[in-house]
């Protein structure tokens, strides 16, 4: 009997601030050796290092034994740290601290944390070309991009799609499920309250919408194909833009088409 393409498994309790952080980029999980991914072959919820709580979850998702920073982002998109948001591949120091503070808001607050894993099956990664089993590089990039896609209405199905709420993941790679560590929480709580306690379960349906979002575009392999085209040839047409500036042009005209270039949208905004 072969295994489900995607699992999604997720707990919640109060939010008990950046040692939560620390837990889920922790340095083992994010760039394993040989030796760690042997140890880790295993199914994710066996991972053996997740903690009985959460305490130092942030450090645990983007820990460097588990994860990789990634080799193929654009220099615009690489960050500091392999922890990814809406919209941000790698977040900058900046950027993480900001995630810090919301926390340690979170934690003042007494406001729900859930805590999710979304793992996938080799095979399913392998037919979708994100993963190749002899070098075991994984396609980082992409699983980040449909997570981010279906966060917004995962979110919207639960009512968090507010200002209060914010969220991040990592992906894992010292299992032999890729798997990635999903978080998310509300400076201030919006949720229903029960007993004076916010509310915590998510409802069946929205769980299985998200899945299926995010399985729907990582194997759409002509989507994503015709996304990988849009995003090389808005490349060339930057790099040619670029190298055509010769010195039969003033400094300012420089300026300007550097900048017309800087402005072309990356393949994300490929509607425009």
């Amino acid at each position: 009997m072969s295994s489900p393409d995607i699992i999604y498994t997720q707990e919640f309790r109060v939010a008990n601030g950046t040692r939560y952080l620390q837990y889920t980029e922790r340095k083992e999980a994010i760039n394993p050796s040989p030796e760690d991914i042997e140890i880790g072959n295993k199914n994710f919820q066996q991972d053996p290092d997740l903690p009985e709580n959460f305490e130092g979850y942030l450090g645990y998702t983007d820990r460097k034994a588990a994860t990789k920073m990634e080799d193929d982002l654009d220099e615009k998109l690489k960050g500091d740290y392999p922890t990814f948001s809406q919209g941000v591949y790698e977040l900058s120091e900046e950027q993480h601290q900001q995630l810090i503070n919301n926390l340690k808001e979170a934690q003042t607050n007494k406001a729900m944390l859930w805590a999710g894993v979304i793992s996938f099956s080799p095979e399913f990664l392998t037919k979708a070309g994100l993963y190749d089993p002899k070098t075991k590089k994984v396609n980082q990039k992409l699983i980040k991009k449909a997570i981010q896609n279906a966060m917004p209405t995962f979110l919207a199905n639960e009512r968090l799609d507010n200002q209060e709420t914010f969220w991040w993941g990592d992906i894992h790679l010292n299992t032999n499920h890729v798997h990635v560590h999903l978080a998310i929480s509300q400076r201030h709580n919006t949720r229903p309250l029960k007993n004076g306690v916010p509310k915590g379960m998510f409802k069946n349906k929205s769980i299985r919408l998200f899945k299926s979002q995010i399985h729907h575009e990582l194997e759409n392999k002509k989507s994503r194909s015709r996304m990988i085209e849009i995003e090389k040839a808005l490349d060339a047409t930057k790099k040619k833009l670029t190298n055509e500036l010769t010195n039969d042009v003033t400094i300012q005209q420089k300026n300007y088409l550097q900048q017309i270039a800087n402005a072309l949208p990356d393949y994300k905004n490929r509607r425009l």
